[in-house]
């Protein structure tokens, strides 16, 4: 990943870390008033520019050659696009509460391993031990249900060791032209 690619997820990740709670008031605020499509709207983007960051960890990783969790990111993002899909229709379909429950669940066993997976890689990788911490924790309250809603403060916490990772990574790379992982 070049210099500025790392720069723009670092900044996502920070800007995300940030917005997690307002968002989540005026989303909520939002669907109150009736504003479903406006709601739907602010978690769509939330949810895209998360999924963005994940995916440039993906990459950050395949060039640092530790693609140990790879395999779990990726199901990471096509567990949270289903659930999101889900989420969307749940009110107009409640037949959608029960495998959407699930996939929360599935959702936070799968953040839990690649969390696990994540701590063999993590002395190279500045911020990648805090961002694994928070992933098993995020997806222990996932997982259980009952303590979903900690899952914001983990996911901030989450974001913040992403930011911490990606700017670290932007600052050791020495030429911005360059895609090839630094020794």
């Amino acid at each position: 990943m070049s210099k500025y690619e790392l720069q723009l997820a670092g900044w996502i990740a920070a800007v995300s870390a940030a917005l997690t709670i307002p968002l989540f008031a005026f989303q909520a605020v939002a669907a109150q008033a009736g504003l479903t499509v406006l709601s739907a709207g602010i978690q769509l983007v939330n949810v895209l520019l998360f999924l963005y960051v994940l995916s440039c960890l993906r990459t950050l990783l395949a060039q640092k050659h530790c693609a140990l969790a790879n395999t779990y990111l990726a199901a990471i993002i096509g567990v949270t696009l289903c659930v999101q899909c889900m989420a969307l229709f749940v009110s107009e379909l409640p037949a959608l509460s029960l495998p959407m429950l699930a996939s929360l669940v599935v959702l936070g066993i799968l953040y839990i391993v690649a969390g696990i997976k994540l701590m063999s890689v993590a002395p190279p990788l500045p911020g990648l031990r805090l961002f694994s911490y928070a992933a098993m924790v995020v997806g222990a309250c996932s997982a259980s249900i009952v303590l979903a809603l900690l899952v914001l403060p983990a996911s901030m916490v989450m974001d913040v060791a992403l930011a911490i990772l990606f700017f670290r990574e932007a600052a050791d790379t020495a030429n911005p032209s360059t895609d090839k992982p630094q020794d």
